[in-house]
């Protein structure tokens, strides 16, 4: 909050995350989401050139993850102050 975020709980993981990939939030963090709330999202998010942390590792597919989308302007400083990994720039699709 300190770094201008606001808190939006929109009850959808989904539609956080396609507001991400149709520029309408800048970025959207869920703790704990399963697989059946991102995977189309996921596909959406790349073709939209959103930056997300890497939902698929380890037990994500079977137990769900933590998921991070964000805009590229700002997704390293939110990672940070998150604490989420995402792919560093130069590992990034452009």
């Amino acid at each position: 909050m300190g770094a201008g975020a606001v808190l939006r709980a929109g009850g959808s993981g989904a539609l956080g995350l396609a507001d991400v990939a149709a520029g309408r939030i800048d970025a959207y963090l869920e703790l704990h989401i399963n697989l059946w709330d991102v995977a189309a999202a996921l596909a959406i998010l790349a073709e939209a050139g959103a930056v997300v942390s890497p939902f698929m590792q380890g037990d994500g597919p079977t137990q769900g993850n933590s998921i991070l989308a964000a805009v590229p302007g700002i997704a390293d400083a939110l990672a940070a102050i998150a604490g989420s990994v995402i792919p560093p720039a130069s590992l990034r699709s452009s």
